[in-house]
């Protein structure tokens, strides 16, 4: 059940792009932490780190996983 999920996920993201229904990273993660959320988040240490942490890495080229839907 789980797997049918991630399909649909990846499905409706394939789509999306193919539509032009896309944003840039920064609009992204305004979409998904506002400032009110952001900020609280960013204020202890530890959750700052990995926040950003995570951030950072979801800009990064290594970091982009390609899926076959077939093998899902």
């Amino acid at each position: 059940m789980y797997e049918r999920y991630v399909k649909q996920k990846i499905e409706t993201g394939l789509n999306a792009i193919e539509e032009g229904r896309v944003v840039n990273h920064e609009e992204a993660k305004e979409n998904l932490l506002g400032e009110d959320e952001m900020a609280y988040l960013l204020k202890n240490p530890v959750n700052s780190e990995r926040l950003l942490t995570a951030i950072n890495n979801i800009e990064q080229p290594q970091y982009i996983v390609r899926v076959d839907l077939s093998e899902l």
